[in-house]
């Protein structure tokens, strides 16, 4: 057996009523639960006082106005988004939308040392990118170099560049409308990276289905 390591969707796409998708888990809490607290978040892990505390229903509509900029920035199915940043309740509304909005996710811990950062950005290729303002000048080098596109800030730790937008600025004014994506539940969303030991870390490529059935684990 031939196993696709190249191919980042499916050839199918499930429609919005019965697939199984990441970024469907708010819209689906929405329509029972849209009141409820969904997130949460401490002292230092949100920039913005109004993503502090958020519903089913802000998230969902925050997440989908993530997803439409993504879209309306020409990003499509399967590209790839480099994610740098901490846990935030921005990130997490990213993440969200960018698997609504079919993107795969590429996030990198912060720590890894630049050249490993160089090496994954070689390897997924990444259309756009979304980092914390703090580590922005480890990704300068890959901007200034046009190996990566300036694209999200999420102002955490610094000040947003003059190259970047801020997260703020780039959902503001976005449709809070679900966006219509072709999704599948062996769609990868996210390719995350291994601990590197003896060698450069490996892309795991995970899809909806891997990450939907992990969530009703815990």
């Amino acid at each position: 057996m031939q196993f696709d390591v190249t191919s980042l969707t499916n050839r199918r796409a499930d429609n919005p009523w019965n697939r199984l998708a990441i970024g469907d888990i708010t819209k689906r809490m929405t329509w029972s639960r849209p009141q409820q607290e969904a997130l949460i978040s401490w002292e230092g892990a949100y920039a913005y006082e109004e993503n502090r505390r958020l519903t089913y229903r802000e998230l969902d509509e925050k997440a989908n106005q993530f997803a439409n900029a993504l879209l309306e920035e020409g990003l499509k199915r399967a590209d790839r988004i480099l994610m740098f940043a901490i846990n935030s309740a921005e990130y997490f509304i990213s993440q969200l939308g960018a698997a609504k909005a079919g993107i795969v996710m590429v996030p990198v811990n912060v720590m890894v040392a630049e050249d490993v950062v160089e090496y994954i950005i070689e390897q997924t290729e990444p259309k756009f990118s979304l980092i914390d303002a703090q580590f922005y000048p480890k990704l300068e080098r890959f901007f200034q170099s046009k190996a990566l596109a300036p694209g999200v800030v999420i102002p955490l730790g610094g000040e947003v560049p003059a190259d970047g937008i801020s997260f703020s600025e780039f959902i503001s004014g976005r449709s809070k409308e679900e966006p219509e994506v072709k999704i599948h539940a062996d769609d990868i969303v996210e390719i995350l990276y291994t601990a590197g030991t003896t060698a450069m870390p490996k892309g795991v490529m995970l899809s909806h289905m891997n990450l939907y059935m992990l969530s009703l684990s815990h």
